[in-house]
């Protein structure tokens, strides 16, 4: 724990949450992450997200890989749409343009909103625009 933050780590992901406020909380995927590792770094952050009693907006970061695991079709079926409901918005950010492709396929909704970047800085960025304090 670090002030007042509670940390989830695993090898190949991160959970975390932003600010000390826990209105943004981050999905950081590493090198070597898997399918079954997005199922449960998700499952993890929704527990930590039903633990607060207001909104909480979601990154999900893939910066730090640029791999996509086997049989992603089927595999990301299992986490689309199982959202806490206390989610206002998804940032998913990646640079990997087929991964982007396909977690937008899969997840194709608009509850809640999801968008897409390829860097930190604008998740960031839309985090900002939305009102939220990213400090």
């Amino acid at each position: 724990m670090q002030g007042g933050r509670i940390d989830l780590t695993m090898s190949s992901y991160r959970v975390t949450w932003l600010n000390d406020k826990k209105t943004v909380i981050v999905l950081t995927y590493e090198s070597g992450w898997s399918w079954e590792d997005v199922y449960r770094c998700s499952m993890q952050a929704r527990a930590m997200m039903l633990t607060v009693p207001h909104g909480v907006y979601g990154v999900v970061h893939f910066l730090n890989s640029t791999h996509v695991p086997p049989n992603p079709v089927e595999s990301i079926g299992r986490v689309a749409g199982d959202y806490a409901p206390n989610t206002l918005g998804i940032v998913v950010a990646a640079s990997n343009p087929v991964l982007l492709d396909i977690i937008d396929v899969a997840t194709h909704s608009d509850k809640p909103p999801i968008h897409y970047v390829e860097s930190w800085e604008a998740a960031l960025q839309l985090l900002r625009e939305a009102g939220v304090d990213t400090d």
